[in-house]
């Protein structure tokens, strides 16, 4: 088990681009959560360096290769709970993820989605 902050993680991996997940026991999503925020929230400093992040954001080429004004890096966190869900296969787990995942995006900035309701994802 990798030791994340004060809490135990099952696993950690990338699953592309800039999407990554994390397993651990539900009672502790929010907490890692937050431990995570805080934590890159402090190195902030040192990715962007001190001119850009004081700025508050930074300029670099688009993917069409225009210079352009992005903001300052943050995370955008989807939480998918099996406290709540009926999620047996790795299809219902990605298509759980994808929609906790697009909440979460809808906030500039920082921010974490937890799906609170509980859903059956028996017919999907």
């Amino acid at each position: 088990m990798l030791k994340l902050y004060s809490a135990q993680c099952s696993f950690v991996g990338h699953i592309g681009g800039d999407d990554f997940i994390l397993i651990a026991d539900p009672g502790q999503s929010e907490g890692i959560c937050f431990e995570i925020n805080h934590h890159f929230k402090h190195i902030l400093p040192e990715l962007h360096g001190g001119g850009d992040y004081q700025l508050g954001y930074y300029f670099s080429k688009n993917r069409k290769g225009n210079l352009e004004k992005f903001p300052l890096l943050s995370l955008s966190i989807g939480i998918v709970s099996t406290a709540s869900s009926n999620i047996d296969s790795y299809q219902k787990l990605s298509q759980a993820a994808a929609e906790v995942k697009k909440v979460a995006k809808m906030t500039q900035g920082f921010s974490v989605f937890k799906e609170r309701r509980a859903f059956d994802l028996t017919d999907m």
